[in-house]
């Protein structure tokens, strides 16, 4: 049998996906920043934040860098990619990030049973 494609698959899982905002909900919680700052963005730590809210988005929810951009009134989808390649690469060897971005996937899955 033929594999889906990429789109079927992202099609697919639109239905058993988190929301965006259960995702945005438990950056926010584990962060401690509202969710507006992920749309406002600042520099530093409220940056952080957002940075991890667009790589959160991208690996919990399997959302497309454009959805992304569009959820946090970016211009760019490749801002979305740039942040989530700096979070990807800071979480290789930071463990305090490691233990946060666990804590995030913990509180997305606790929200969807």
């Amino acid at each position: 049998t033929p594999k889906p494609s990429r789109a079927h698959v992202r099609e697919e899982c639109r239905f058993i996906r988190p929301s965006a905002e259960k995702i945005l909900e438990a950056v926010s919680l584990e962060w401690g920043v509202p969710i507006r700052a992920f749309v406002d963005g600042h520099r530093g730590e409220k940056n952080l934040a957002r940075k991890v809210a667009l790589w959160s988005l991208r690996q919990f929810g399997d959302y497309t860098y454009r959805q992304i951009a569009d959820v946090v009134s970016l211009g760019s989808e490749r801002t979305v990619g740039w942040a989530c390649d700096e979070i990807k690469r800071e979480a290789r060897s930071n463990r305090l990030l490691q233990r946060r971005l666990r804590a995030i996937d913990e509180r997305i899955s606790q929200q969807r049973t």
